[in-house]
């Protein structure tokens, strides 16, 4: 576990008098934002077809990459993938300012 994961989940739990639902809502929120930042960074590249099918394969549920039962657990790969999307919309994003 990483600091991105720990401090975020330590404000949960304390607002919530240590409670599983902080817990919980932390990384509920993290899966949100995961998903949010690859609808966002796919939007300008393929359009809406890509939001869908995109959406559709992360809350299918397969064996192999069962997003919504890893979003609910306390690790630390969805706060990994929610830097790596958003990190890689930022840098592609400082591609076309022409700087």
């Amino acid at each position: 576990m990483s600091p991105t994961l720990i401090l975020p989940l330590g404000i949960g739990l304390s607002l919530t008098q240590y409670s599983l639902v902080g817990a919980r809502l932390v990384a509920a929120l993290y899966l949100l934002a995961a998903v949010a930042g690859i609808c966002t960074g796919e939007t300008g590249i393929w359009g809406i077809t890509a939001i869908i099918s995109i959406f559709l394969f992360l809350m299918a549920g397969h064996t192999t990459f069962d997003t919504p039962w890893t979003g609910r657990q306390g690790n630390g790969e969805i706060p990994a993938l929610v830097f790596l999307v958003w990190g890689l919309w930022a840098w592609i994003k400082s591609w076309h300012k022409g700087s």
